[in-house]
């Protein structure tokens, strides 16, 4: 019977891990970005300045949906598998709309693209849909909404990209 339960929950595991993985790697990737911008404008920054930098660079949604999805990680209600989703979709249709943009097509982007994408199959597992109290039929209209939400977050992301390029001499010369 214990054997049972833990294959049961092999697709928790993997989403649990996955999550953190990416808050290490958004950590890693943040504190880079910040050192990178440090050196190229001369600036020196703080961890309020930081925070600044992050609003207004507009890499905010990425930690946010994490957050999110941690938080519905531990709700085990529909509502808690589609902020995880939500956060899978919406990586890889960013990872899509920047290697189409950037024409990059090597073997990383395809490889950062390919891990969310496995993460959504292992989520509609039944054993994981069953932790989250979630039908066959109700998953199907839950990630095409989840689909959704990642692509309207997407739109956000670009309108704010394009604002914030045009004022990217402003935000420099409030860390000066």
């Amino acid at each position: 019977m214990e054997t049972r339960q833990f294959k049961k929950s092999i697709p928790e595991w993997i989403i649990g891990l996955s999550l953190i993985l990416l808050v290490i790697s958004f950590g890693i990737g943040w504190t880079r970005s910040i050192d990178t911008f440090q050196i190229q404008h001369e600036v020196s920054i703080n961890f309020i300045n930081a925070i600044q930098l992050l609003f207004l660079s507009n890499n905010f949604l990425r930690p946010l949906l994490l957050l999110i999805a941690l938080i519905g990680f531990f709700i085990h209600r529909p509502i808690g598998w589609m902020a995880i989703c939500t956060l899978f979709y919406f990586l890889i249709f960013d990872w899509f709309y920047i290697g189409v943009t950037s024409n990059d097509y090597n073997a990383t982007r395809y490889s950062l693209f390919a891990a969310p994408l496995l993460l959504i199959i292992v989520a509609n597992f039944s054993s994981f849909r069953a932790a989250y109290h979630l039908g066959k039929f109700k998953v199907v209209i839950l990630n095409l909404m989840n689909m959704g939400i990642a692509l309207t977050l997407i739109g956000l992301k670009t309108i704010l990209h394009i604002y914030v390029q045009k004022d990217m001499n402003q935000i420099i010369e409030l860390f000066k």
